[in-house]
């Protein structure tokens, strides 16, 4: 058991390793959330202008005057 002990230890005060295998782990992690901000962003910016284009159409349409005079 106290041998299980020490290796746990030794592993975890480790800190010998290589830049290098360290990038390499970590990097996809770094790119896969810096891309997943701009699709975030820009769904979130798809519709906005979807909302606000439907606003617009609805502003005209309940401004639109459908009275017309006949003779």
């Amino acid at each position: 058991m106290m041998d299980l002990k020490n290796r746990i230890r030794q592993f975890v005060e480790c800190d010998d390793a290589s830049i290098t295998v360290e990038a390499v782990m970590i990097l996809p992690l770094l790119l896969w959330g810096y891309f997943g901000m701009f699709v975030l962003f820009d769904g979130y910016r798809a519709a906005s202008s979807n909302i606000r284009a439907n606003y617009t159409i609805a502003d005209m349409l309940s401004r639109e005057d459908t009275t017309q005079v006949t003779q």
